[in-house]
């Protein structure tokens, strides 16, 4: 499995071992979360299918954004994630730029009414951070220059008209 990042999206190579069943890729939101020292991080299989729509109905951090029976992967075909397609049911929704993501591809075969699941991990997306263009921020500072100058400007004709009041009634 081959993987390279392009656009906004992230493409992944899928090919075929041997198994009689399907294909899924999940997609994971990586959310900050404490780990301590020395721990490894398990990797667990998602045997429960969630549809993009279900797991923000129930805060679900992963959900399937793809099933592919064996059957279409006789050769290895790349696999763009979040390209808004539909595979097999599951929509494979556009990943957002600011949030990060975890792609595992998992294998599920049944034999003898016993079914089983290998996943493994192939990709990470993370989080955008996007630095405010420098053009942005001169534009902004050449406005509060001006507002400030225009705030000057009437705080004097205030004042002037102030002491021009007072010297009359005298």
């Amino acid at each position: 499995m081959e993987w390279k990042r392009d656009r906004a999206d992230l493409s992944v190579e899928l090919n075929n071992e041997p198994t009689d069943g399907k294909y899924q890729v999940v997609v994971e939101e990586e959310r900050p979360r404490r780990q301590r020292r020395g721990t490894a991080e398990i990797l667990r299989c998602y045997p429960v299918p969630i549809h993009f729509q279900n797991a923000t109905l129930f805060n679900s951090q992963y959900y399937f954004s793809a099933e592919l029976p064996v059957s279409e992967l006789r050769v290895p075909v790349p696999f763009s994630v979040g390209d808004n397609r539909t595979y097999s049911g599951y929509w494979n929704a556009p990943l957002l730029p600011h949030k990060s993501y975890g792609i595992y591809y998992q294998a599920v075969s049944t034999a003898n009414g016993e079914t089983k699941i290998d996943c493994v991990r192939v990709a990470t997306k993370g989080a955008a951070t996007r630095k405010p263009e420098p053009e942005q921020e001169k534009q902004s500072d050449h406005t509060v220059k001006i507002a400030g100058a225009i705030a000057g400007i009437l705080l004097f004709i205030i004042i002037f008209l102030g002491v021009i009041l007072l010297m009359k009634k005298r």
